[in-house]
C-alpha cells in the first residue's frame, strides 16, 4: 500500500476535497482524482507520470509519459526547453526546438540523434541520423541510404617534395623526412592504433622535367609503423624510369 494524497473534484466519487489515505509503507503518492501522477519511495526516489518506480531501471528521479511528450523548462524562460517522450518501450528521448532527438537506452548503443518531424504533442517520424556506440565508434547516413560506421582519414598532408621539403597543409602530421631524391617519410603526430592502414596517394610535377607517367609507391626499404610511413615517387620519360622530386605530393591515411 502508499499514503496517498489526492486532490478530488468529486466528478466521480461525488465528494470534493483534499483527501489522504495512511498507511506504514514509507511511500507517498500524490493523486488528481485518484490516479497517480507522483510517487515517492522510501527510498526517496521519485516518479513523475508512474505509479510503479520498479518497471523502471535505476534511481532518482524517473519521469513517464506514455501518451505524448511533455515539456521541461529548467531554470526560467530563457532557457531552451527541451520536449521529453517515450515510446512505450525503452527509448527515452529529448528533442530540441530545432526538431533533432537525442536518446539513449537502445543495446549496446551509448547515444542516438534522430531527425523528428510532427507537431507539438506528438513525433510523427523518427529517422536515425547519428550515433556513437558503447565502443566509441561513429555512425552516420551521408548518402550511403542507412547509417554506417564512419571510417575517417586519420592523416594527410599536402608538400612540395622539391628542395627543402615544405608543409603546404596538413593534419595529424608532424613532418616530411626527405630521405634523398623522391624517396620521403611522413610522420604521424598522433599515431595509428596498428599499421594495417591504407595509403594513398598522388603526384605532380610542374618542373622542366616532362613525365610521361608518374607513380607513387611504398619504399620497399622502409618500414610501415604506426607512426610513419615511407614511400617513392617515379617518373617516365621515354623509357627511363626514376626517382624524381615533385612540386605536389598528396597523401592520405585511411583505418
Amino acid at each position: 500500500m502508499t499514503t496517498t494524497i489526492n486532490a478530488d473534484d468529486g466528478v466521480i466519487s461525488g465528494s470534493a476535497g483534499l483527501k489522504s489515505t495512511p498507511d506504514s509503507s514509507g511511500e507517498l503518492a500524490l493523486q488528481t482524482n485518484g490516479v497517480t501522477k507522483v510517487t515517492v519511495t522510501a527510498a526517496g526516489n521519485v516518479g513523475i507520470g508512474t505509479s510503479s518506480l520498479a518497471a523502471w531501471q535505476g534511481t532518482g528521479l524517473q519521469i513517464s509519459d506514455r501518451s505524448a511528450l511533455f515539456q521541461l523548462t529548467i531554470n526560467n524562460a530563457t532557457y531552451l526547453a527541451n520536449n521529453l517522450a517515450y515510446d512505450g518501450t525503452n527509448w527515452r528521448y529529448i528533442v530540441t526546438g530545432a526538431g533533432l532527438v537525442y536518446s539513449v537506452g537502445a543495446s549496446g548503443i551509448a547515444s542516438v540523434f534522430r531527425a523528428a518531424s510532427g507537431t507539438a504533442g506528438a513525433i510523427a517520424t523518427l529517422v536515425e541520423s547519428t550515433r556513437a556506440d558503447a565502443s566509441g565508434n561513429f555512425y552516420f547516413d551521408s548518402g550511403y541510404g542507412s547509417v554506417a560506421t564512419a571510417y575517417g582519414c586519420r592523416a594527410w598532408v599536402n608538400f612540395n617534395g622539391t628542395g627543402t621539403v615544405a608543409i603546404r597543409a596538413s593534419g595529424n602530421v608532424s613532418s616530411i623526412t626527405d630521405n634523398g631524391t623522391g624517396n620521403y617519410t611522413v610522420n604521424f603526430t598522433t599515431a595509428m592504433p596498428d599499421a594495417n592502414y591504407a595509403f594513398v596517394g598522388t603526384i605532380s610535377n610542374t618542373g622542366s622535367a616532362s613525365y610521361n607517367t608518374a607513380a607513387i609507391s611504398a619504399n620497399g626499404t622502409l618500414t610501415r609503423t604506426t607512426s610513419a610511413y615511407g614511400f617513392t615517387c617515379t617518373g617516365i620519360t621515354g623509357t627511363t624510369n626514376a626517382a624524381f622530386d615533385p612540386n605536389f605530393v598528396n597523401v592520405s591515411i585511411f583505418r
